[in-house]
């Protein structure tokens, strides 16, 4: 589902804080796919249900179905940083630094 950028953890939270709620599993990535929630239910309805008046989703939101064989892969995302010049997250001395992955 299509959401604000920056949201993408308060819709999480949001999802399963709901009390006796529809929703499976939620989910989201935003270090790999920016404005993007993941929610896992039994009923499509269930997600626009539960969605619905949450700040940071959109009034009318772009939900789309992920195939179970595609599933596994959304939560184990593999990005390839070899040969690339990558900028350091987290903390620590090096925070904000450039830096390159060599092929190892």
């Amino acid at each position: 589902m299509s959401t604000q950028v920056g949201w993408e953890s308060h819709i999480v939270w949001a999802c399963l804080a709901a009390d006796d709620s529809p929703i499976l599993a939620a989910f989201e990535v935003s270090e790999f796919i920016l404005g993007s929630v993941y929610i896992e239910a039994r009923d499509p309805k269930a997600v626009s249900t539960v969605i619905r008046g949450v700040n940071g989703v959109f009034p009318t939101p772009r939900i789309e179905f992920v195939p179970p064989e595609d599933r596994p892969l959304l939560k184990r995302p593999t990005i390839s940083k070899a040969n690339k010049w990558v900028r350091i997250n987290g903390r620590g001395t090096y925070r904000g630094d450039l830096a390159y992955v060599r092929d190892s």
